[in-house]
């Protein structure tokens, strides 16, 4: 087989510089006798899957299911630690990385920052019961809640700009934080048990934000109406 390849005499220089396209045909050398690389065709921008649909639910059953103990209507359970870990803590925070990436400010700031709510609550609870951990006491769970209320204000300050749904559940967001940070300053259960109803009549709202953004992006049209934006209703 040796023989073959040596008896194959060796190219001109002006062959050297002649090419063959990638489909086959002959071209005429190259004028630098360097050959061209292909470009790989532009990839034309394809369209990614809001992560908006997936955070709002995690966020409406976590913060259902973490709040529902302090209404007084049922107990606190294994299921309310891992529901705030894994629902309402991790997949938050997995809505809220896909949210950087499709370019999405506030889900991807609401949404990763309220995972971590969820997760440094649930893990405390954990730890707590486990005895590893002493248990928090009121007025640190206050300044605690103080600090989110004022972070959801400041979400709530460019819900009007979105649409009404997530306004209302945003604005029962800051209502309920707010009360329950005034019930652990002053150890009032009734202000507690009233910012527990709000909050979970804010899951409520984003349940319902949930399903209005998933029907209206499936079937292409408006199923449950989310509310035009105040600017936009002003003009």
């Amino acid at each position: 087989m040796s023989a073959h390849f040596t008896d194959i005499p060796a190219p001109r220089s002006d062959e050297r510089t002649a090419a063959v396209h990638p489909d086959g045909e002959s071209r005429a050398p190259y004028p630098d006798g360097k050959p061209r690389v292909p470009r790989p065709p532009a990839v034309v921008g394809r369209e990614v899957a809001s992560p908006d649909t997936l955070g709002l639910w995690a966020f409406a059953v976590g913060t259902f299911l973490g709040n529902l103990p302090d209404t007084g209507l049922v107990g606190r359970t294994g299921l309310t630690i891992t529901v705030a870990v894994l629902l309402g803590g991790l997949a938050q925070l997995l809505a809220g990385v896909e949210a950087y990436r499709a370019g999405s400010v506030f889900g991807a700031t609401s949404f990763t920052a309220f995972g971590l709510f969820w997760i440094t609550i649930g893990t405390t609870d954990w730890l707590t019961a486990l005895h590893v951990l002493a248990p928090v006491d009121h007025v640190s769970l206050g300044w605690y809640l103080a600090l989110w209320t004022v972070f959801a204000g400041v979400l709530f300050g460019a819900t009007p700009a979105l649409n009404r749904a997530l306004e209302i559940t945003v604005g029962l967001s800051c209502a309920g934080l707010f009360a329950k940070a005034v019930g652990s300053f002053t150890d009032d259960i009734l202000l507690t048990r009233t910012g527990a109803w709000l909050l979970v009549a804010c899951a409520v709202a984003a349940l319902y934000t949930t399903a209005a953004g998933f029907w209206n992006a499936a079937y292409r049209r408006t199923v449950l109406p989310l509310g035009v934006p105040a600017g936009r209703a002003r003009s």
